[in-house]
């Protein structure tokens, strides 16, 4: 399941990638599945790792970091902007 919805992160319907994207955070609440997030982050497209820091900021978990850190690289200028912004837009 949980794989299905880092999978779906990449739709090219941005209402299923957002859907996706509340499904992932409310796991997360419950579960530890951020990893599985993060480890898939990588791979994903620029709307998906949007989404990802999106659930990072929502989370507020420091275990994030790295990933975030890996994101200043990102040839979109919008992930490296959110990716560097995240921390202090944590909710």
């Amino acid at each position: 399941m949980i794989e299905k919805l880092i999978r779906e992160l990449d739709s090219e319907d941005s209402e299923q990638a957002m859907d996706a994207q509340a499904a992932l955070t409310s796991l997360a609440r419950e579960n530890d599945v951020l990893l599985d997030v993060l480890r898939a982050l990588p791979g994903l497209s620029r709307y998906a790792q949007l989404c990802v820091i999106e659930i990072i900021e929502e989370l507020a978990d420091t275990r994030a970091g790295p990933a975030l850190i890996d994101l200043l690289s990102s040839e979109f200028d919008t992930v490296r902007e959110w990716a560097a912004l995240a921390p202090s837009r944590r909710r």
